[in-house]
């Protein structure tokens, strides 16, 4: 019911031992994005702790006098060696005028339209530079970026492949594959390339955020809660770690640990959707729905595009049994995310409750044909199969296959699965596994929906199904 943000690729041009001359970027503010003039040593006090490069793109972290600090870098360096985006986009284009072939500008510039979210042109300028020079590995990692943006995955891969041959020690490239097949749905590559980065680097705290995302997908929250706590060692200001731990919690049943995390990502972050998105769904468990729903509607303000979050709020309007504002609500998830199960399998829940079987039917069967062993698809047209009022769509039969696999596929842990196999068994007559059940459901339940689990036993135990409780 959340989704969790992994550190974008970010990489920095690594033109080499050049000295731009332009007007350093005295009036930035701190959060711009700077362009470094000279490769560096950063200093604390005489100590050199980093090292920065002529053409590389951060932000600027601090700024003290004439010094200043970027982020993803320990130390110092002097403020007149960084220049703002805009004037670096003048002295690049400049160096590209006076001399097509240098590859560095080139690729810098297009750094610099990435950066402004000028896709196209970032591409335009980073194929000039990789045909210009194709040995440089950083290259290649950094037009990865864009075709990542563009949500062309398998050509990232390549790039990225291409990086590693020339590189096999580019740290950076591993991390930045590791995204590319997060993103794919591959977490054991996913986890293998991280586990390549961390190797060369141990010291970047977004690569085990990176790595704890895709162990935790994979089914090792353990593991993922190891790496959440070694980055936030690492960097304790990092609210992504905050947000992946709260999620670690919400899946254990903790929801005061899950809140309390949520919480300190926004204090580290206010304008964080993903963990007002997280804290909204932690305190609707939390039976705190108007709560909730105000988290849902920040997180929206936020990141209007933000599918989980639309989803998340359609959930509790049917809870509150809101049934439009659920099908509104729902209708633009599945417009931003049509591939989503869950989506549809809400949708069609808000359908049922309005008594538009039709609809809900019919968005059960796409949740269905998305993800045929999604427990939440496979549970939501069961139930809708063992309980409409309008006996035309019921079918027992089928709706215990359907729950027996969702609660197989969650190991029997989850309440709503077992609770709705309970259902089907008595659709069909079988009222001594509906009860038997109905009082594991009642076991697993949270405290909120033991009552209606107690109310449901009941029925069952006097041969009745849930639809006599429905007609009173």
């Amino acid at each position: 019911m959340y989704r969790m943000k992994i550190f974008l690729i970010a990489a920095c041009v690594i033109c080499g031992n050049l000295v731009f001359a332009i007007q350093p970027a005295s009036g930035q503010q701190v959060g711009e994005m700077v362009v470094v003039t000279i490769d560096y040593a950063t200093k604390i006090r005489d100590e050199e702790v980093g090292q920065v490069y002529a053409g590389g793109i951060h932000r600027l972290a601090d700024k003290e006098g004439k010094w200043c600090a970027v982020e993803g870098v320990e130390g110092w360096l002097p403020l007149r060696n960084v220049i703002s985006l805009d004037s670096a986009m003048k002295l690049f284009s400049r160096r590209i005028r006076s001399n097509e072939r240098d590859y560095d500008a080139w690729m810098t510039r297009g750094m610099i339209h990435l950066e402004k979210g000028d896709l196209p042109k970032a591409l335009r300028d980073m194929d000039r530079a990789v045909r210009l020079n194709p040995n440089r590995a950083n290259f290649w990692n950094n037009r990865a970026m864009v075709f990542m943006r563009q949500n062309q995955v398998e050509l990232a891969i390549g790039d990225l492949n291409k990086a590693i041959q020339l590189a096999p020690k580019y740290a950076n490239a591993f991390n930045n594959r590791g995204l590319c097949y997060y993103a794919v749905g591959d977490f054991e590559r996913a986890v293998g390339d991280y586990n390549e980065a961390i190797e060369l680097r141990d010291n970047v705290a977004a690569w085990y955020v990176n790595r704890a995302v895709s162990r935790h997908a994979l089914g090792k929250p353990d593991q993922a809660m190891q790496d959440y706590d070694k980055a936030l060692e690492l960097n304790q200001f990092l609210p992504e770690a905050y947000i992946g731990r709260s999620n670690v919690f919400l899946g254990r049943g903790d929801l005061t640990s899950a809140e309390d995390n949520a919480s300190e990502a926004l204090r580290l972050n206010p304008e964080s959707a993903d963990a007002y998105n997280n804290r909204g769904w932690i305190r609707y468990k939390f039976d705190r729905s108007e709560e909730a729903l105000a988290d849902f509607a920040k997180a929206l303000d936020i990141d209007s595009r933000f599918a989980k979050a639309y989803s998340n709020r359609g959930v509790v309007h049917i809870d509150q049994e809101d049934f439009a504002s659920a099908i509104d609500d729902l209708t633009v998830a599945i417009r931003l995310e049509k591939s989503s199960p869950l989506a549809y399998t809400n949708r069609g829940n808000a359908y049922l409750g309005k008594k538009d079987y039709p609809r809900a039917l019919a968005d059960f069967n796409m949740a269905l044909e998305l993800a045929e062993s999604n427990p939440e698809a496979l549970n939501g047209k069961a139930w809708f199969l063992a309980t409409c009022e309008d006996g035309k769509y019921r079918d027992g039969d089928t709706a215990v296959q359907l729950a027996t696999t969702a609660c197989e596929a969650t190991n029997w842990t989850v309440w709503n699965h077992v609770d709705t196999l309970a259902a089907a068994c008595a659709e069909t007559g079988n009222f001594a596994d509906a009860v038997k059940h109905q009082e594991k459901a009642l076991e697993l339940a949270p405290e909120s929906k033991k009552e209606v689990c107690r109310e449901r036993l009941a029925l069952y135990q006097d041969n009745k199904n849930v639809r006599d409780a429905d007609n009173g």
